[in-house]
């Protein structure tokens, strides 16, 4: 942000993975970071070059037309706002005339969005892995596309200035989409539809893909998978959207999940099994309090089993950061 200038011929879109709960500090941040004005963007307001407008917490920040929405629509990879409504928005609103930059980040979130964006003859701008303090987004990014740079942060924003100025003679709106990058069709639609809580869409009992077997996450609805044409993804009748790394992510935190619910519950039966059988050998009543301690001994041993199935449980990583500009 330092190096982009007061007079950018651009707005700068930011979504940042934060929480629903609580506010968000990164409006302020990034208006000190540099010489553009930054702030949460409000739903209806004006796209509009030199200034930035950060989504704010637990809305999708979409693009329509010449103005931002803010939506509510389902969750992409577990976020709202998410990386890819941002740029699936951009792209079909301003094909040709949308920087897409993804920055350090976990997991693949973005990859999907970049594809997008690159189906629609935008350009896309990719963080030097090595340059990353989490390298595996721009990673993903990378192992789906080609491209246009790929720079260290501290080169980005003189970057993006430079290509806008060349695109004020009309150099990005006469890009066409690479061969191969024909988004399917309707798809685009459907997923913006989607995040855009659209009654049309949701009341359509198609959807794109095939049921893959798997439950989604969110609301444990079946998931149908398709393809982009460059990504296998996932996504419920009503619009939660997986990639495959993030569906394994939030598969392994809800196995946990239910482990602890598990050993919670067999705690819980061990004890009342005790405290029964306690209360039969108090009454003189031998064999209900045998039962009874048997019990409790299962119980506390199913317990440990679920222990140790705890105990080497990878703790899964949340995702930081990614950032979108829009010529």
């Amino acid at each position: 942000m330092s190096a982009l200038p007061e007079d950018l011929p651009a707005a700068v879109l930011v979504v940042l993975h934060v929480p629903s709960y609580g506010g968000s500090v990164l409006p302020a941040i990034l208006d000190r970071a540099g010489r553009l004005p930054a702030k949460h963007a409000a739903s209806g307001q004006a796209i509009a070059t030199g200034q930035i407008l950060v989504a704010p917490p637990d809305h999708h920040l979409f693009v329509e037309g010449t103005r931002v929405l803010l939506t509510r629509g389902s969750r992409e990879n577990g976020h709202r706002p998410a990386i890819d409504v941002l740029f699936r928005s951009a792209a079909r609103a301003r094909g040709s005339r949308v920087i897409g930059v993804a920055l350090s980040g976990v997991l693949d979130d973005g990859a999907a969005g970049a594809v997008a964006i690159r189906q629609h003859a935008g350009l896309v701008l990719v963080q030097n892995p090595s340059d990353a303090g989490y390298p595996a987004m721009p990673e993903s990014v990378l192992a789906h596309l080609t491209p246009d740079h790929v720079a260290d942060a501290a080169e980005l924003g003189r970057l993006i200035d430079q290509l806008c100025r060349a695109a004020g003679g009309g150099g990005l709106a006469e890009r066409s989409p690479a061969a191969g990058q024909d988004p399917p069709a309707g798809l685009i639609d459907t997923e913006l539809g989607m995040a855009a809580l659209s009654g049309e869409t949701h009341d359509n009992p198609d959807r794109p893909g095939s049921p893959s077997g798997f439950s989604c996450p969110d609301c444990a609805g079946t998931l149908f998978e398709f393809s982009d044409g460059v990504l296998t993804r996932y996504r419920c009748r009503v619009g939660h959207a997986w990639s495959p790394q993030s569906l394994l992510g939030e598969q392994a935190l809800q196995l946990e999940t239910v482990l602890w619910m598990a050993l919670r519950s067999l705690e819980e039966k061990a004890a009342l099994a005790g405290q029964l059988a306690a209360r039969a050998h108090t009454r003189g009543s031998r064999l209900s309090a045998g039962r009874f301690s048997a019990q409790a001994q299962d119980a506390t041993r199913a317990a440990g089993l679920i222990r140790r199935l705890l105990s080497p449980l990878p703790k899964p990583t949340r995702r930081p950061q990614q950032m979108s500009t829009d010529n």
